[in-house]
């Protein structure tokens, strides 16, 4: 799985489905199956969230030989096929939970994260669409419909979901940042500026943030803090930054 807008759209995934994932279990199981399933759950997101895609893989493999139709942990296996580049697995996992379930709004949204990491853009689209269609109050749709169309490069489309999402959840983590990004795509410096100042105080190591507004101070003339957002998404980890700093700092 990419580390850049994919991995913040799983955090936000991960970050609201947690919690189910670690206590759902079905009524029938018995009490060793089911505490079995708890600790295989909540061991097998650690792993996924570490990146540890193998290990994850075999632990939700272990919940599926338990309950063959948990729909967390088949999708939470789907990430962990996808982390390891295994579309086909991918989409058969996510494909499995809609078998199982045909309203499940998290199954569509990663099928279309899945279409969108290959390059399939409409099929990712239609995914989005069809997750929307099915509960348009649900917050993660347009959250991930705003990072397709940043993705893309088309910041009007983005913005429109942005405002979705800043009605649905205004406390969203990335809403500032994606805000930002959207207007930098639009050349409107001085909102995106604002917006990514706002983001920057919320997660002062975020590095897209902070190569964008060193982009920002640069344009405007202001090396001192171009340099100075330059230096710190290089600290933060951001190795592209170490250009900038050459050619626009030294």
């Amino acid at each position: 799985m990419k580390k850049n807008r994919n991995l913040a759209i799983f955090l936000v995934f991960a970050a609201l489905v947690q919690v189910y994932v670690i206590y759902h279990f079905y009524q029938k199981s018995e009490k060793a199956d089911r505490e079995a399933i708890i600790d295989l759950k909540s061991e097998g997101f650690q792993r996924l969230s570490e990146g540890k895609y193998e290990s994850a893989l075999t632990l939700f493999g272990r919940v599926l030989d338990i309950d063959d139709r948990d729909t967390s942990a088949l999708m939470f296996r789907g990430l962990a096929y996808q982390g390891m580049k295994k579309y086909g697995e991918a989409e058969k996992d996510f494909l499995h939970v809609l078998d199982i379930d045909s309203k499940k709004i998290d199954a569509m949204v990663l099928l279309g994260n899945l279409y969108f990491e290959k390059g399939e853009n409409q099929k990712a689209l239609e995914s989005y669409l069809k997750a929307e269609s099915t509960d348009a109050g649900n917050h993660l749709v347009p959250i991930h419909k705003a990072a397709y169309y940043l993705k893309l490069r088309m910041p009007d489309e983005a913005i429109t979901e942005l405002e979705k999402v800043q009605r649905l959840n205004p406390e969203f983590e990335y809403l500032q940042e994606y805000f930002g990004e959207a207007y930098f795509l639009k050349n409107d410096f001085n909102t995106a500026k604002i917006y990514l100042e706002n983001s920057v105080s919320k997660n002062p190591g975020n590095q897209r943030t902070l190569l964008m507004l060193g982009s920002i101070m640069a344009r405007t003339g202001d090396k001192k803090e171009a340099c100075s957002m330059f230096e710190q998404a290089l600290n933060s980890g951001a190795t592209s930054a170490a250009d900038s700093l050459s050619k626009y700092c030294k």
